[in-house]
């Protein structure tokens, strides 16, 4: 699930649009394509409060390869996940994402998810810190109408009113519910 993400050089507007994240400037050379264990930009909380955007490599790593994505229905439960829903949340800011539909045994059609008109897609995430690098995962929830039909689990896509409330470790947690309804393939 969600094997790759594609973001533009548009986010740098798009996060300008947002008063709350209008002071946040990307530096680092944007890809096109972000498969796992490569590098893209995640917004996070600062030890200021500030928000800030970093890179980060997609994927916790584990003893078996890296980790993509959490369940947000059992993240808190489980020990990889306990302590970053609860500390280290962050945004994760692309144009969309690419997921594999087997088709047949060893054919797959590879399907691109974006918001209508191409809009920024922000989706919930968690952060980690490891020997080398710092890693992100990807929450994920039911999949809406559309990406049901490729895939049975699909990012948790944030409204833009949720997005500080998300960073924000002392609140609540979200609903898997906030995935955006207007994603298409």
């Amino acid at each position: 699930m969600c094997n790759l993400l594609r973001y533009k050089d548009e986010i740098q507007e798009a996060t300008g649009k947002f008063e709350e994240f209008s002071h946040i400037r990307i530096v680092p050379k944007l890809r096109y394509r972000v498969p796992p264990s490569e590098p893209a930009p995640v917004l996070r909380l600062a030890a200021n409060g500030k928000a800030q955007i970093d890179m980060m490599n997609y994927g916790f790593r584990t003893g078996r390869g890296r980790q993509m994505m959490a369940r947000s229905e059992t993240a808190a439960e489980k020990d990889m996940w306990r302590e970053p829903i609860q500390h280290r949340r962050c945004l994760v800011l692309v144009h969309g994402f690419y997921d594999n539909e087997l088709i047949m045994k060893k054919v797959n059609q590879l399907w691109f998810f974006q918001r209508k008109g191409e809009a920024l897609m922000v989706m919930a995430a968690l952060w980690e810190e490891s020997s080398d690098a710092e890693n992100f995962a990807i929450m994920s929830c039911e999949p809406n109408t559309v990406v049901r039909r490729v895939i049975d689990r699909m990012p948790v896509i944030l409204p833009s009113g949720a997005w500080q409330p998300w960073l924000d470790s002392q609140s609540q947690l979200l609903s898997a519910k906030a995935t955006a309804h207007d994603v298409s393939g």
